[in-house]
């Protein structure tokens, strides 16, 4: 695949490629100089490094200009697909979050880029910090479910297994919780 160079929206020294790259342009530097003369000098453009750094949410960044640090999978997604709407996030179709080549980018909805990620198990843990289920807990959670009885020992012995409150295992029976998997 051809690597393909488009200019980012807000930053006009710089350019995204198609290949999840950040690059400068070629730049024309005047610096008045401490006699009062002005000096020009031309900077080339190049490539600029992520190297290994990432945020903590596992993201690349770039430095454009003084300052103006930015996510490079938001920037290269801007280049491509124009300005991202208000309310709407950048979501890595692999999983991979240092991946920013043009082609596993999409826009997608908050909820839409949650449910991706537990989808395809990138989102550990719950509001209250506990681990999501799998796809084979839940079925086997509901497999083993007795309906009609309340707080029976089978359903009781499911709620320690898994750790999770009766209420919590009743709504996931009963369609509540992982309505994504059947």
């Amino acid at each position: 695949m051809e690597e393909i160079w488009k200019p980012i929206p807000g930053h006009p020294n710089y350019e995204a490629s198609s290949m999840g790259r950040v690059r400068s342009i070629d730049m024309t530097i005047v610096i008045k100089n401490r006699y009062g003369s002005l000096n020009t000098y031309k900077q080339p453009g190049r490539i600029l490094s992520a190297g290994k750094a990432v945020n903590s949410g596992g993201y690349r960044g770039y430095h454009l200009g003084i300052k103006n640090s930015v996510m490079a999978h938001r920037v290269i997604a801007s280049a491509f697909f124009g300005e991202i709407p208000k309310g709407m996030v950048v979501n890595h179709k692999n999983g991979v979050r240092t991946d920013n080549r043009i082609d596993n980018l999409e826009i997608v909805s908050q909820r839409d880029n949650i449910l991706h990620a537990r989808k395809i198990g990138n989102h550990k843990k719950t509001s209250n910090g506990k681990p999501f289920l799998s796809v084979e807990e839940v079925t086997a959670i509901r497999f083993f479910w007795v309906r009609g009885k309340r707080r029976c020992p089978e359903n009781n012995a499911l709620c320690v297994i898994f750790n999770r409150s009766h209420t919590t295992l009743y709504n996931l029976v009963n369609g509540g919780f992982y309505t994504h998997i059947r």
